[in-house]
């Protein structure tokens, strides 16, 4: 039997190659791990053609799962049928595209399943469904503890101890602990790649029932990527009680995900027609802007951009929280 690949590429070969610029890439090391030491200039990586795309973009055991039958090379499996075996092919298509031609049903179709599998398949995908499971239970667990006697758990902890006793004083100490939410909670990839998978169709639904256009930027502007790859939120003048920050399903929703140096897609639920733009420099910017503020650890550009620079400065943490009010 073969060994399971222990290196996953969130970021497939087959992507991130379509942001090499004269067969080299920029990678921005942002992540707060990295600012412990070096220099700014330590954190911009050249990273040379497809050989060296084989090192970034990717996680040791993010897709091992401990399912006999089951590897991490099924989970990649999955992924490249969510697109990954097409996208060269969809990127040429696109490219044939005149300005303000209708994209095809076809188009639409692969790039919303690419999407869906680039939106779940991510490190950043996996902090987020385990914050979101810890912060529930914890939230549970603190209404629980609330409602729960130090005495009442000085029994429990006998009963389940095999009879062991615990002080009343070392009850309240633990009770607190829960109260205040003082721990942390540590999940299996199991959880993560079952949440991503069962996820996959409901992403590319969500991502098909809204309206994409295709931006086309200039010869001498752009796009960006980064180890978060299709960004999402409703913009902060939208956000109310109805419209949380990270809606998919808000009116206000606007998806952003950059499919090659020249290409990028964007979502929206306004009234926008199906077709390919041309995007100027305001628009590039400002896709280039959603993309590196919404990154976790890297950001990948086909050149050094000033505008990336403050990354590799100053630590600058990904802006989003999953919280219980």
């Amino acid at each position: 039997m073969n060994k399971a690949t222990v290196r996953s590429h969130y970021l497939p070969i087959t992507y991130l190659k379509h942001f090499l610029l004269e067969n080299r890439l920029k990678m921005y090391k942002k992540g707060e791990k990295f600012f412990k030491r070096g220099l700014p200039a330590d954190r911009i990586i050249n990273v040379i053609g497809e050989e060296g795309l084989k090192n970034v973009g990717l996680e040791n055991n993010l897709y091992q799962i401990a399912v006999d039958g089951f590897s991490s090379d099924d989970i990649e499996e999955i992924f490249i049928e969510y697109g990954e075996k097409y996208y060269n092919d969809i990127i040429a298509e696109i490219e044939t595209l005149n300005s303000n031609q209708k994209i095809s049903q076809s188009i639409k179709d692969k790039l919303c399943l690419f999407m869906a599998a680039m939106k779940v398949r991510t490190p950043q995908f996996k902090r987020e469904s385990d914050e979101m499971s810890s912060t529930f239970q914890k939230h549970r667990m603190t209404i629980k503890m609330q409602n729960t006697s130090p005495e009442e758990l000085q029994e429990q902890y006998k009963e389940i101890s095999g009879g062991e006793e615990a002080t009343v004083e070392e009850m309240e100490k633990l009770r607190q602990t829960f109260i205040k939410k003082e721990y942390d909670l540590k999940y299996p990839n199991a959880h993560f790649l079952r949440f991503a998978l069962s996820t996959l169709e409901m992403y590319a639904d969500v991502f098909h029932s809204m309206n994409m256009v295709i931006l086309k930027s200039r010869s001498d502007r752009y796009f960006i990527t980064s180890d978060n790859p299709v960004v999402h939120f409703v913009p902060k003048d939208k956000v109310d009680f109805y419209n949380n920050y990270k809606s998919l399903m808000s009116h206000h929703t606007e998806v952003f995900f950059t499919l090659s140096k020249n290409l990028a897609v964007f979502l929206t639920r306004k009234d926008f027609k199906e077709v390919l733009q041309d995007a100027d420099r305001e628009i590039t910017d400002t896709i280039n802007y959603n993309i590196s503020v919404n990154s976790f650890d890297f950001i990948f550009s086909p050149l050094e951009m000033n505008s990336l620079n403050a990354f590799s400065e100053k630590y600058i943490p990904y802006p989003f929280k999953f919280r219980i009010s």
